[in-house]
């Protein structure tokens, strides 16, 4: 009996040691460029996934192409890659630690076949630091998707982060902060999807906070998105230079605090959108063009 007990105290012993979260550094074996899921890049030797911590550091490239990938904790520094390549990078929830990314470098994501690469949020996302997500068609990147892994919304704070190109932020999403940015002719950047919600099921997507967007070239569009200030907290400015600002049908944008700048190119409500301006709208120069049946609403000018 004596030695059946030692034996359960050492087994649980292990499992509480094999449980503890590791802190990896990227450390590329041949070069700058390596890859997340080879364990000789890291070290220590191994491999991160849920629940560890991962530090990619100045002038190094760590790409994720050959499997999907999961971490809990991320630090890009200045001048650091973190490349997704045609696989998922999970942002994972461990135990109580919610997943963050401190992103002072880049986050390319590239399509490089028929697989889109996406960023999956399972937790509350934080993001610091003040680097960028890419995936322009300009620079041979895209189209990306950013995107809930359940049915419950995951929260998506941005902070001062750059979001660039091609991106569809997919669903189950409450996204916070940042700035937004369309240049190229051929991205379109896409909040929802073009599709009403059905019970149970509300995969909007929810949009607020101090964030900036701007298109100078091709398109954001809204779809099943939420901007209503009875839902989220929006003190948002949208910006067109050229290409397309567009606020289609499937979503709810009732009640909005945000400012509009319509310096060229178009802002576009689809059929049937009512857009509510409590809290007021601010219009500077441009063009509105709306949809049959569409109503905008100035109060107390």
């Amino acid at each position: 009996m004596t030695r059946k007990i030692a034996v359960v105290l050492v087994v649980v012993a292990c499992a509480s040691v094999l449980a503890r979260a590791t802190s990896f550094t990227f450390s590329p074996q041949n070069g700058n460029s390596g890859y997340w899921s080879n364990q000789n890049d890291w070290a220590p030797n191994g491999v991160p996934g849920a629940g560890d911590s991962a530090t990619i550091p100045t002038g190094k490239t760590c790409i994720v192409s050959s499997q999907n990938e999961s971490i809990t904790t991320l630090t890009v520094a200045s001048g650091a890659v973190v490349r997704i390549s045609g696989k998922d990078l999970t942002l994972a929830l461990y135990n109580s630690t919610e997943p963050s990314i401190s992103l002072s470098g880049k986050i390319e994501m590239e399509k490089p076949s028929s697989v889109t690469p996406r960023i999956l949020v399972s937790g509350v996302l934080t993001f610091s630091g003040a680097g960028s997500i890419e995936a322009s068609a300009a620079d041979s990147l895209g189209p990306a998707e950013i995107s809930g892994t359940s049915t419950t919304t995951r929260v998506v704070d941005l902070d001062l982060v750059t979001v660039h190109g091609h991106v569809h932020f997919k669903e189950y999403l409450e996204l916070r902060n940042g700035y937004y940015t369309v240049d190229c002719a051929d991205d379109t950047m896409f909040f929802g999807t073009l599709a009403f919600p059905v019970w149970p099921d509300y995969p909007y997507v929810f949009v607020g906070g101090q964030l900036e967007m701007n298109v100078t070239d091709g398109t954001i569009r809204f779809g099943s998105a939420v901007t209503d200030d009875n839902y989220v907290s929006l003190a948002g400015k949208f910006y067109v230079h050229s290409g397309l600002l567009e606020f289609t049908t499937y979503g709810w944008y009732l009640d909005t605090w945000a400012t509009f700048g319509i310096y060229g190119g178009e802002l576009k409500y689809g059929d049937q959108v009512g857009m509510g301006a409590w809290g007021g709208f601010s219009f500077e120069g441009g063009q509105i063009r709306l949809g049959q049946d569409s109503t905008v609403v100035f109060d107390e000018l």
